[in-house]
């Protein structure tokens, strides 16, 4: 982009390619005005231009700017006014009071900029009027037109004057007048509505990750908006072409959004984000929160001696972090980030350019500031502040990001990752430093979504979320749907050709007599069937199928149709398949099965696919692929449909068949069901030149859909369709591919195979597999062809989906999990666990007896909690091992469990610390719901003593809690039962309106716990504590019942004379 930046050069008069000292900085010099009096709107259009500018350089062009500006006569007055404007501060501001303006400007640019800086700017530059006539000012003879900043910000808001100088040309005069001020107006009001119809639209749950003839083409006129702007800002940081293009772009999204009652959210976010950024770019969205670290105010100056200078910038630079109250670690992250060129390191991703690239903002490079200061100290300068007076510090939220960002890259040192290929744990190393580019097989959809996808799409949710959220890599994760299959094919002719059965039998097109005979048919076909199916589980499914279908006088034909289904679905199938003609048919059904896919995935809390593909939207992408693997000579046409020749690959010196699983091949059934339940007929066989070999391009034959190619009409065989969609998005090499564990052989083998002999290079196409293990119902085998499964509707209806999350981060996840209520009810106990902890921080919190005073209690419990936070990193480095770290966290909850009952006065900032990072460690999972609780935070220093009405309520029910238990122990010393009744009533009561009282002996003092809790969830715990209750006491009744019987029967034996005491025990003693 920055090839293309042309700027109008003062000299020539015309636009010149923009060229720096060095690639990627610019060290610009700005004369900036010398101010006596009140600033005015002359100084506001010349500092808001140049800092238009400045950010479009910095944050558009990404490029390092280091700003100076002079000012003559230093006043408090133009600092605040640039705040007030959201202007930049400079990264250095200088003064002087007498002299020569021109000779500070030889000094900066000998001593700062070392001879050379690549802007020079000054005010006069740009032209500024008032309602047509120069603005002067009010000392001089000449009709007074004097506008104050004041006074223009009493009547307009700093981003209605920043939106006025963006919407003129920033070199030309600019006429400050009502007419101007009313289309900034108009603009900010048009872009406030259409960013609020977006939210509207994203609110809306009709939204949709599908495309649409609709989506495609907004997509393509977004596409085209962007490359407009791009050219608008090149061409002499053109914002008024840039604002036209963005309200012409608003007016078609807002007919798209007219027409469109599901537009694709994809697409809404990628607008709203765009133009947002654009606007942050421009400073134009919200005001900056971050002052610049290195803002210096330097009085006069005297000559400096060259022979004398002594450059002391580490010393320079440790003091100053010391001023600026940075520990040693903050000292070393900011240095380090202060010596990288990341402008041009292009493998760091993009997040990580951010951060480093606002480090570097903060901390210009040593020989702009560290010679500074020491030039100046050293020969007589006076240094009035670092800053303006005010004793700033680095901002506490960007340094702890930048800290995170440090973490996370020693963090990816440690990582190691279980790969299928090479069947054990190696370190993880991405083709880009920090990014990672991820390939996952998506659903084929011909069917509900089962727990067997719940089982893969959430563990690899979890593994997603915690590579960007734990290991801060920027992930590209692409997956596809398979929306033409086999499987799909077939299912589509079923229900098709059933209904129109079921509706010939409804209308009495067909007699009951002839339906007699049609299920007798279907059943004696099914049969056969059943006699030929060799596989032990199909057979059993099937078995059970064939038996439901019984045909009963006494049910009407609708209902004998209904218990005859399945059996009628493979009937008809087989009978009338091949007539099907309407392609309507094979899309409709993976539509419908995609969409409740996705719900699914929305209810489960996975993320979205970063990008989504579908096999029928890559058909003639397929074909070239495939004919690039034939010309490699790898693939060969039979019959109209083309095969992959494993013979051909496996003898080849650069490639290997069947890196996953090698033991499989030959494997004929594997094979034979990765070709498809419609390619197992013997045709297909005696068409391939080795049993191994398998199709990329199949034949259709009649009753399935077909795409022209040059081998005939037919349709892409499964495993080439992955193929394709992964090398086209993501390149010749991934980072990561991902899948279920039952894809392994045949279908990623075969993945492999074909885009190795597509690249033929002989490199890896993937680094490393992840598949994610079996599940298994309660021991049992789950499969959908099966008909053997649990959809996960079903499993939501019982629990919730944090329940069922928490169940797969309780187990690993690449090892076989059982789904079973013993399970499930691990995984609701630690739920429960971790909300009553969470609670009891709370409580704590809202103690008036915890302090910010330090213990020995207290370091005692900070090691701990150091030492489980390097024992959950170490997990999670580990094969991102979440059920060892989720143990941690137990142990964790348990040793503050512990702290809370022996301490009276708890720390306040080690229960915050605490509280916050379990919270955070849920959020990373995937596994926490937002509530109030993630939403108390440490008051700032100098409000402590400030009490949110919560505490002031607990005031209250404190003081009426203590009175309670007082009554109570009252009640217990003096044996006065009306007493303790009343004492249990006032805690019912409480319990009523959601307030939970429990006596507790902590540090050997009884003392009330007050918890706060939903008025459902709390009612729900009493009866089942009460549910609890009544079982014991019926327990005991049981015992106390047996009891009495045995004693009876005892009492009973010794009534019985010695001599009749065993005559009845015939089978022990002979007569």
């Amino acid at each position: 982009m920055r090839d293309r930046l042309a700027v109008h050069s003062p000299i020539s008069l015309e636009k010149i390619p923009f060229k720096t000292g060095k690639p990627g900085r610019i060290l610009w010099y700005h004369c900036g005005p010398a101010v006596y009096d009140s600033s005015h709107m002359s100084h506001a259009r010349s500092l808001i231009s140049l800092d238009i500018i400045r950010r479009i350089l910095a944050d558009f062009f990404d490029y390092n700017v280091y700003f100076v500006m002079n000012v003559k006569k230093m006043n408090a007055k133009i600092i605040d006014d640039m705040v007030a404007f959201n202007v930049r501060d400079p990264d250095l501001l200088t003064s002087y009071e007498d002299g020569n303006s021109c000779s500070c400007v030889d000094f900066i640019e000998k001593y700062i900029f070392e001879d050379s800086s690549d802007i020079n700017s000054i005010g006069y530059d740009i032209k500024f009027v008032s309602r047509g006539s120069e603005m002067v000012k009010p000392d001089q003879d000449k009709e007074m037109n004097f506008v104050q900043i004041s006074d223009a910000l009493s009547r307009y808001s700093w981003r209605q004057l920043r939106l006025a100088f963006l919407l003129h040309p920033w070199n030309e005069t600019f006429d400050y007048n009502d007419k101007t001020m009313e289309e900034a107006l108009y603009f900010e009001a048009k872009l406030n509505k259409f960013l609020s119809s977006i939210e509207d639209a994203l609110m809306n749950e009709t939204y949709t990750y599908k495309s649409s003839t609709r989506d495609n083409n907004i997509e393509i006129k977004f596409k085209e908006i962007k490359e407009v702007i791009n050219h608008a800002l090149c061409d002499n940081f053109d914002t008024k072409s840039a604002l036209d293009a963005i309200v012409a772009f608003i007016h078609e999204v807002q007919i798209y959004l007219t027409d469109n009652p599901n537009p694709k959210k994809e697409t809404l976010v990628d607008i709203k984000n765009y133009i947002v950024n654009l606007f942050k770019i421009f400073g134009a969205w919200e005001k900056d929160t971050k002052p610049g670290l290195t803002l210096a105010s330097l009085a006069e100056y005297g000559s400096p001696n060259l022979d004398e200078l002594i450059i002391k910038s580490r010393d320079v630079f440790n003091q100053t972090m010391a001023r600026f109250g940075l520990d040693k670690k903050e000292c070393h992250i900011l240095k380090e980030c202060n010596q990288l060129d990341i402008k041009e390191n292009q493998k760091s991703n993009a997040e990580e350019v951010q951060i480093l690239k606002e480090a570097q903002r903060l901390i210009p490079p040593p020989q702009i500031y560290f010679n500074l200061i020491d030039n100046y100290a050293q020969f007589g300068g006076k240094i009035e502040s670092i800053d303006d007076g005010k004793d700033r510090k680095v901002d506490d939220p960007f340094l702890h990001k930048l800290i995170k960002l440090h973490e996370q890259r020693e963090r990816r040192d440690k990582l190691v990752v279980y790969n299928s290929i090479s069947r054990k744990k190696e370190p993880f190393l991405t083709k880009n430093s920090g990014k990672i580019l991820w390939y996952n097989c998506g659903p084929t959809v011909y069917d509900s979504s089962h727990m067997g996808h719940a089982r893969s799409y959430i563990s690899l949710d979890i593994i997603r979320r915690i590579l960007a959220g734990y290991f801060g890599y920027d992930i590209d994760f692409v997956m596809n749907i398979t929306d033409i299959d086999d499987k799909i094919i077939k299912k589509a002719r079923q229900l098709y050709l059933y209904e129109k059965y079921r509706s010939e039998v409804s209308s009495g097109q067909l007699n009951e007599k002839v339906f007699r005979e049609d299920i007798q048919n279907a059943i004696t076909y099914y049969e056969n069937k059943l006699t030929k199916e060799e596989d032990p589980d199909k057979k059993a499914m099937m078995t059970r199928l064939f038996d439901g279908c019984k045909v009963f006088d006494g049910l009407n034909v609708a209902e004998n149709l209904e218990k005859c289904k399945e059996v009628l679905y493979e009937y008809l199938d087989f009978k009338n398949g091949s007539s099907v003609t309407d392609n309507d048919i094979f899309i409709d059904v993976p539509r419908k099965y995609e969409s409740e896919f996705f719900d699914d995935m929305v209810e489960l809390n996975v993320a979205g696919p970063g990008r989504l593909t579908r096999v029928s939207e890559y058909v003639p992408q397929i074909v070239d692929y495939i004919e690039k693997i034939i010309k490699n000579g790898y693939a060969y046409e039979s019959n109209q449909s083309v095969y992959f020749d494993t013979i051909k690959f496996s003898s080849s010196p650069k490639h290997e068949y069947a890196k996953l699983v090698p033991e499989a091949v030959g494997d004929l059934k594997a094979l034979s069901e990765g070709e498809g339940v419609l390619s197992t007929g013997g045709d297909s066989v005696k068409d391939k030149k080795h049993p191994n070999d398998f199709a990329l391009w199949k034949k259709s034959k009649p009753g399935e859909p077909s795409w022209e190619s040059p081998w005939g009409k037919g349709r892409p065989g499964w495993h080439i369709e992955c193929s394709v969609m992964a090398s086209d998005t993501l390149g010749d090499t991934l980072d990561i591919h991902s899948g279920g564990y039952d894809l392994k052989f045949p279908h990623h083998d075969n993945e492999m195979a074909q885009s190795e002999a597509y690249y033929d290079t002989g490199d890896n196409w993937v680094n490393y597999f992840l598949h994610t293990g079996h599940l298994t119902i309660s021991g049992c085998k789950m499969s959908k062809s099966l008909k053997n499964f649990i959809t996960i509707k079903d499993a939501l209806s019982k629990h919730s989906w944090r329940q069922l999350r928490l169940a797969f981060l309780l187990h690993t996840w690449n090892a076989t999990l059982d789904y079973s209520d013993e399970t499930m009810k691990d995984a609701i106990s630690f739920e429960k666990y971790l909300n009553e902890f969470l609670l009891s921080i709370e409580d704590a919190l809202l103690n008036e007896a915890s302090s910010y005073k330090k213990s020995r209690r207290d370091g005692d419990i900070m090691i701990k909690f150091e030492e489980v936070k390097q024992s959950i990193e170490d997990a999670l480095c580990d094969n991102f091992d979440t059920k060892l770290a989720l143990r941690y966290v137990s142990s964790l909850i348990s040793d503050v469990y512990i702290y809370l009952k022996d301490n009276l006065s708890p720390n306040r900032k080690i229960l915050i610390d605490v509280k916050h990072y379990i919270i955070n460690l849920m959020r990373i999972f995937g596994a926490w719901e937002k509530d109030e609780l993630a939403d108390v935070k440490l008051p700032p220093q100098g409000q402590l003593d400030l009490k949110s009405k919560e505490e002031q309520i607990l005031e209250k029910i404190q003081e009426l809690a203590n009175f309670r238990l007082e009554m109570r122990q009252f009640g217990l010393e003096r044996k006065e039962n009306e007493v303790l009744t009343e004492c249990d009533a006032l805690r019912q009561n409480l319990m009523d309106l959601g307030v939970k009282l429990e006596d507790r002996e902590t540090a050997g003092q009884m003392l009330t716990k007050i918890r706060f809790m939903d008025k459902e969830v709390l009612l729900k715990e009493i009866q089942e504590k009460k549910n609890q209750e009544e079982a014991k006491i019926l327990e005991k009744e049981r015992k106390k019942k047996e009891l009495e019987e045995a004693q009876r029967i005892k009492d009973a034996q010794k009534a019985i004379p010695p001599s009749q005491l065993f005559i009845n025990q015939t089978d022990k003693y002979s007569q």
